[in-house]
């Protein structure tokens, strides 16, 4: 069985052990395991054709693991990382959990560590020290070893009419630093184009950097398939930025 059409069956797991052992980001963690299942089968097409079982993985910001969760129990090592992952979940899980903020501080790890670093839907949340965070990806990265970044596309079309609609990102200012106060989750404080990260990964050492855009959440079936029409025809028009680059 593959990864793919095991990967229902890992969610429906992870649900249960929610269900058990959630914490307050519980509900949270549920809502986000519904929507983001397309996204994650995505997110693992290029990953795992790329590695061998038994392949250390690093997960940044993994809540709320469904990745790690399937990518363990296909018989990857992976390690995952978040700031409170105690908030998501406690509970014994086949993969290692570390308590770090990887948002300008050192990562917890020794050099030349990982096959690959996962690092989705993170990185529109850096604030401290976007340069550090990504020279410290590099350094725990084994040589030949990959990054897989993705991170929403400011240039994607439909992004872009919820701008001009909205007048504003997502997020509000005052919404997206509040949580810098509290010290909790932030919004996205930043959004970028392809070009940007094409050029600012190589600028932190990276090599081999391939970057595209892609659709990565399914709505209605009415509208996932108009937007995957009208955002064809343009190489940079979709949702999401994916980058990999290599150490």
């Amino acid at each position: 069985m593959s990864i793919f059409s095991s990967l229902s069956e890992a969610r429906d797991e992870l649900v249960a052990i929610y269900d058990k052992h959630g914490g307050i980001k519980k509900e949270f963690a549920l809502h986000y395991l519904k929507i983001h299942v397309a996204r994650y089968e995505r997110d693992l097409a290029p990953i795992v054709e790329k590695l061998t079982t038994g392949a250390r993985i690093l997960d940044l910001g993994a809540a709320p693991f469904l990745v790690p969760y399937a990518l363990a129990r296909e018989g990857y090592d992976v390690t995952a990382v978040d700031l409170h992952p105690a908030d998501w979940l406690d509970a014994p899980l086949p993969f290692k959990i570390v308590t770090a903020n990887c948002d300008g501080e050192p990562l917890p790890f020794a050099d030349d560590a990982f096959d690959c670093v996962i690092f989705t839907e993170v990185f529109e949340h850096l604030h401290v020290n976007l340069n550090h965070t990504m020279k410290e990806i590099h350094r725990v990265l084994k040589s030949g070893g990959f990054l897989y970044l993705t991170t929403p596309n400011l240039l994607g079309l439909r992004g872009t009419l919820r701008l001009l609609k909205r007048g504003g990102m997502r997020d509000g200012i005052y919404e997206c630093w509040e949580g810098a106060e509290t010290g909790g989750f932030l919004g996205h404080v930043r959004e970028y184009t392809p070009r940007e990260i094409a050029n600012y990964l190589p600028a932190c050492g990276y090599s081999k950097v391939m970057v595209d855009t892609v659709n990565v959440y399914d709505k209605s079936n009415f509208e996932t398939l108009a937007w995957k029409a009208l955002s064809a025809p343009f190489r940079y028009g979709k949702e999401n930025i994916r980058a990999i680059a290599y150490k």
